[in-house]
């Protein structure tokens, strides 16, 4: 407590002024009040004589204040201070009659609500970079959208291995953050958990270039239609339905699909494009049980011995869910053919047709296909090296090709961050690599209630080493 002068306490009280006020005090145990929002507290004030060393309570006028309205404000008809919010302000009285004054301080906290939502900023996809550290935000808000303060939020990776999330820190603002370090390429989800509460944010985790720069690069950022992707000859070919487009791809052609493609233009596209084009798997009322084509074909600058593809791919969550059981489960043929997706695969000239990566077959394993190789069979990859849940999950991911024709041939296989397959060195009987298709056709139609997609983001080839390992 604070005072002009700290004058004596004595025992006799005087109930008219007789002198003019030398000192005053509010009469309550402690220089700070710690109060909840919903507590009474009404101050009293002693005036001291000091003079005739008395004190007196009636006879002078005491003038209360408050520096923070906000906290708390006086009630004009005297009585219990006026509770406001949450924070700490000075009670002041002094006598109307001198500049004799006394301070408190006030602190005032209110009781929160459940945490019912954490707002994630930003809350659309991340496109990050290996060793460039983020930050990722949120608020944390009760059921009608108050921001609530004071809650510690945990922060989590579901793959470490691609990025891990720093301590918890909220600001003045009641704002949480976290340092996002990324550690390599792939992709993950970023999580805020606040008791049973939980957020979550996609992110995709792009290598830091090599120094070998691309031969050849697709960038759907550069069209604004899907129309100017057609009439782009330069970047190869496309096959759709007819009215999108009957344009085949040589040598031979390709059958013209019932699907169609789109140009995705919301953004969110990793790898620095910011479209991507977008094949559309649409609802079918009627059980199929043959090739239905539709993808594009990416023509190279020349033909090439060797080749490295490095592209950014999405499955639809429901691709996996509502594609169709095999064509002897439809009545409709052989337990043989199930459900496949010729999803990317390297063109040859010569030899047995392609080097290739095959998705939704046996079960839902992913299957490489060695053609040049073992034309009469395919390599099974376990769902426990690669899962179908891995990729068909709505999120963008990271997929690599190296192939290579003749004596010293091979074809090794990268998801995300993870090699998967190494044929090791092989004789391909095979004149050289013309292009890379992506998509192709589906073996068994879907028949879903809903439209499937998949995304085709940035594209990247060589045909130098970019030092993949």
């Amino acid at each position: 407590m604070r005072r002009t002068s700290p004058g004596r306490r004595g025992a006799g009280v005087q109930t008219t002024p007789v002198n003019p006020v030398a000192d005053i005090a509010i009469i309550q145990l402690g220089e700070t009040i710690n109060l909840a929002i919903t507590d009474t507290y009404t101050p009293t004030v002693k005036f001291r004589n000091v003079a005739l060393d008395i004190d007196v309570t009636i006879g002078y006028t005491a003038v209360w204040g408050s520096t923070d309205t906000g906290v708390f404000a006086i009630n004009a008809a005297g009585g219990a201070l006026v509770l406001m919010g949450a924070g700490t302000a000075t009670l002041t009285v002094r006598d109307a009659n001198s500049t004799v004054f006394d301070t408190q301080t006030i602190v005032v906290t209110t009781p929160q609500n459940p945490v019912a939502s954490i707002l994630m900023n930003p809350s659309s996809q991340l496109a990050l970079t290996v060793g460039q550290a983020n930050t990722q935000t949120c608020t944390v808000r009760d059921a009608g959208g108050l921001l609530l303060s004071g809650q510690p939020v945990a922060w989590s990776s579901l793959n470490n291995s691609v990025l891990t999330m720093g301590a918890d820190s909220e600001n003045a603002n009641s704002v949480h953050s976290s340092t996002i370090s990324p550690l390599a390429a792939g992709s993950t989800t970023i999580r805020a958990t606040v008791g049973a509460i939980t957020s979550s944010v996609s992110a995709v985790v792009q290598a830091v270039q090599t120094g070998v720069t691309p031969w050849r690069s697709q960038n759907f950022g550069q069209y604004s239609t899907y129309l100017q992707c057609l009439q782009d000859g330069g970047n190869g070919k496309y096959w759709t339905v007819a009215g999108n487009s009957t344009t085949v791809d040589p040598p031979g052609g390709e059958t013209v699909g019932v699907s169609r493609m789109s140009l995705g233009t919301d953004g969110g596209a990793p790898g620095g494009s910011s479209n991507y084009l977008r094949v559309h798997w649409a609802p079918i009322a009627t059980p199929v049980c043959s090739d239905t084509t539709v993808g594009v074909n990416a023509l190279l600058p020349t033909t090439a011995t060797s080749l490295w593809a490095d592209i950014w791919s999405r499955f639809s969550a429901n691709f996996d869910t509502l594609t169709s059981p095999t064509c002897q489960a439809l009545g409709l043929g052989s337990p043989s053919v199930t459900p496949g997706w010729k999803y990317l695969f390297g063109r040859i000239n010569g030899g047995s047709d392609r080097f290739e990566i095959k998705v939704g077959d046996f079960s839902n394993q992913i299957v490489t296909a060695f053609y040049p190789v073992n034309p009469s069979g395919r390599t099974s990859i376990s769902t426990a090296v690669l899962p179908h849940t891995a990729y068909m999950d709505g999120q963008w991911h990271r997929w690599r090709m190296a192939m290579k024709v003749g004596a010293a041939g091979y074809l090794k296989c990268w998801f995300d961050n993870t090699k998967f397959y190494d044929s090791g060195t092989v004789t391909v009987t095979a004149t050289n690599i013309w292009s890379i298709a992506l998509g192709r056709n589906m073996n068994i139609y879907p028949v879903v209630a809903q439209e499937m997609t998949h995304d085709w983001g940035l594209i990247d080839y060589y045909n130098t080493d970019p030092g993949w390992v």
